[in-house]
């Protein structure tokens, strides 16, 4: 037989008060498995479209800058002349023949 003492005795009643107010705590708020399932999968899927964002953001940003790196390259040997008659044809092609017909006058002489 075994005597427990007044303090054992006491320290014993408060653990079976602890663990009752628990089950009573448990029964009151009864745990979901697929609450908690579907709010862990909820933040995941939030993290992973921030995370989505954040990368389609620095893509968008990458194609601009490439874009701007071309221009600068397809741009890179020209030059900007001042006073160049304008040509009164009508097609591209012949007011281009007039320009460097005229710039191949200005560099001959």
């Amino acid at each position: 037989m075994i005597v427990l003492t007044s303090f054992e005795a006491s320290e014993m009643n408060d653990l079976k008060s602890a663990v009752k107010r628990l089950n009573d705590r448990v029964e009151q708020n009864p745990v979901n498995f697929s609450e908690i399932v579907k709010q862990q999968v909820t933040e995941s899927l939030e993290a992973v479209s921030d995370d989505l964002h954040d990368v389609k953001n620095s893509i968008e940003q990458t194609k601009e800058q490439a874009a701007e790196q071309r221009d600068k390259e397809n741009r890179r040997n020209n030059i900007i002349m001042y006073r160049v008659p304008e040509s009164d044809e009508m097609r591209a092609e012949e007011r281009n023949k007039a320009d460097v017909a005229f710039c191949l006058q200005l560099f001959n002489n």
